[in-house]
């Protein structure tokens, strides 16, 4: 198995806290302690201006070099050693603002897909998000926006999420597998479909 050159973790948090105002190293210091502590939520609620998003950043930096060095400095090529974040946002204009300032100082190492998700679809969305993961990224940057999770449309539901359910339903061997599969695949190409359930 490939395996990556090995390399400082500290350099991902170094780099994201370049240009870091005093007042919020201070606050990203604070919020990661939390996390370390193993407090689950934290809300940073500064005013307008005031660098929530450079907050976020240093937190995440500090915690994916935290998961590296816990995980080892040498990784696998492709693998589960993923670092992953939902990154939820009000709409999908400050998802394509600040994604590139949430990456920077460590784009190397990350993967973020500016085009927000529906919260049904994470775990399809963060699967094929993955799948593209150059060598030597770990960070997965996955937005969610409750636009594109709640907007309300087709009443069939999107062929995506109609692959999570049938997926779901597999797994647990459910009984009406046939009529399931008949109801999830309406409209559905059968190559799309062995490609969504793969």
């Amino acid at each position: 198995m490939k395996m990556i050159q090995p390399f400082d973790p500290a350099i991902i948090e170094k780099n994201a806290l370049a240009g870091v105002k005093r007042f919020q190293r201070d606050t990203i210091t604070w919020v990661y302690n939390l996390f370390k502590d193993e407090q689950h939520r934290v809300l940073v609620a500064d005013e307008v201006g005031l660098g929530k998003t450079v907050v976020a950043r240093g937190v995440l930096a500090k915690m994916a070099s935290r998961f590296l060095a816990e995980m080892g400095s040498c990784r696998k090529k492709k693998g589960k050693n993923i670092f992953r974040v939902a990154y939820i946002c009000a709409n999908q204009n400050i998802v394509s603002q600040n994604l590139i300032s949430l990456m920077k100082g460590f784009e190397e190492f990350a993967n973020g897909d500016s085009s927000g998700t529906r919260l049904s679809m994470l775990p399809l969305v963060a699967e094929l998000q993955e799948r593209k993961l150059k060598d030597g990224q770990f960070i997965q940057i996955v937005p969610i926006t409750p636009e594109t999770s709640f907007r309300m449309g087709n009443p069939s539901g999107l062929v995506d999420e109609r692959a999570i359910i049938f997926s779901m339903l597999k797994a647990l061997d459910f009984s009406g597998r046939t009529l399931s599969k008949k109801l999830c695949t309406e409209e559905v190409k059968n190559e799309r479909w062995r490609d969504l359930t793969k």
